[in-house]
């Protein structure tokens, strides 16, 4: 088991709670997300936090909250706890919580046994990513997709910007942790792309740019004013056309 300041700490940080999952509505099993029917049916159920009617926006704007939810924990309890949590889909549900007039879901574990490496650390290493995308991550950008027609690359797009987040800020400001930087070398230039239940590497992909994202999230349909994240590619297109306009 983890500490329960360990716990704690992961839930301030990463909004995954030991709170034990209940028959609510607030608690959806991931699991249950799994089958096309259901997902619409969550999808069409959150829509209205994000301000839209389109489940392909929903779709990613969700994409990044389960992202979060899911994979920073994990990893961050794996490079600095060197535990590694019970992420399989069965023992996730997702918390439906609002803050602030934003709707910031947490993630519940029914069960908080967790297992540590072995004489082999890589070999327990390996196992744990291979379980966080290829059994849960994946099954569920491929739901996504199947059931919006969102394209994968926008999804995995969404979940690389957090894992280079963890790593290349976040760790390096509060752990200078030097596994946890082997453990992000390993993500990005080792791991394959069975382990992320693709026929690409997700981090390879997208794991390094000039500052810019190469998809569009579609956050900018969630509001009237059109905004866009600072990182969008939209923008450049925009800055182009204002240049273009004042020429």
């Amino acid at each position: 088991m983890l500490h329960s300041n360990q716990i704690q700490y992961l839930h301030q940080h990463f909004r995954i709670t030991a709170e034990p999952p209940n028959q609510t509505y607030s608690f959806q099993p991931v699991q249950e997300l799994f089958n096309p029917e259901t997902c619409v049916v969550y999808l069409n159920q959150i829509a209205e936090k994000f301000n839209t009617s389109s489940l392909m926006v929903t779709a990613s704007q969700f994409s990044k909250r389960y992202s979060f939810l899911l994979v920073l924990p994990t990893l961050y309890a794996m490079s600095v706890y060197n535990k590694g949590l019970q992420i399989n889909p069965e023992n996730c549900y997702i918390q439906s919580f609002d803050q602030n007039d934003r709707w910031m879901p947490r993630l519940a574990l029914a069960d908080w046994q967790v297992t540590q490496p072995g004489k082999d650390r890589h070999v327990w290493r390996e196992r744990l990513i291979k379980q966080l995308f290829d059994e849960n991550l994946s099954k569920m950008w491929n739901v996504l997709h199947a059931c919006t027609g969102l394209k994968k690359v926008i999804l995995w797009e969404n979940t690389v910007i957090y894992i280079s987040w963890l790593y290349t800020e976040f760790l390096r400001q509060t752990e200078k942790n030097e596994q946890a930087q082997e453990d992000y070398q390993f993500l990005l230039h080792q791991a394959n792309a069975e382990l992320f239940g693709e026929t690409f590497q997700p981090l390879q992909k997208f794991g390094s740019n000039d500052g810019f994202r190469k998809t569009c999230c579609l956050y900018y349909l969630t509001n009237s004013e059109r905004k866009i994240c600072k990182s969008c590619p939209r923008g450049r297109i925009r800055k182009a056309r204002s240049m273009a306009l004042s020429s």
